[in-house]
């Protein structure tokens, strides 16, 4: 067994923060969330910019 699996397992139990940004139609958005036992929850999506 890798060190990977216990590990994600361990991370399964703290209500961890996520980010990432993505272009779609046209424009960019900034996303935050948390994960908490595979579950997302607190998700927030902005509008950052038009894409040029």
């Amino acid at each position: 067994m890798s060190v990977d699996k216990p590990l994600w397992y361990v991370k399964q139990l703290l209500p961890l923060m996520y980010r990432t940004t993505y272009g779609e139609d046209g424009k960019w958005y900034a996303v935050t969330w948390r994960m908490w036992f595979g579950r997302c929850y607190a998700i927030e999506r902005y509008e950052i910019a038009d894409q040029p």
